[in-house]
């Protein structure tokens, strides 16, 4: 996902749950992420009185896994249980890498 389709809030949520997710989550994105979904995020998130926290990934080539294991360490501070990737391109890389380093599941946004 680009960011530049919006996605409902019940999508995101519904991609949440089947994923298996709980909370904390860390939901890793783009600028364009962000602008376009953190209305969707807000409103699918907060009324089931899930904790989330949105970082803006630096994904500026080369990132080597120095912003992997930054965006690691941030899941592990915030205790979350999963991480959601918004984006694309290296963001998805990046965002995997992370999970895999803090050991968590990598949630992938729902298709606009």
């Amino acid at each position: 996902m680009s960011g530049d389709t919006p996605t409902t809030a019940a999508a995101w949520l519904e991609a949440i749950v089947d994923a298996g997710a709980a909370p904390p989550l860390l939901i890793v994105a783009n600028n364009a992420a962000i602008a376009a979904e953190a209305q969707a995020w807000e409103a699918a998130l907060s009324p089931a009185q899930w904790r989330y926290r949105v970082r803006l990934a630096e994904v500026t080539p080369p990132f080597g896994d120095q912003e992997a294991e930054a965006v690691a360490a941030e899941a592990a501070s915030l205790g979350a249980k999963a991480i959601l990737a918004a984006g694309g391109g290296e963001l998805l890389a990046v965002a995997a890498k992370a999970a895999a380093f803090a050991s968590v599941p990598l949630i992938l946004p729902p298709s606009a």
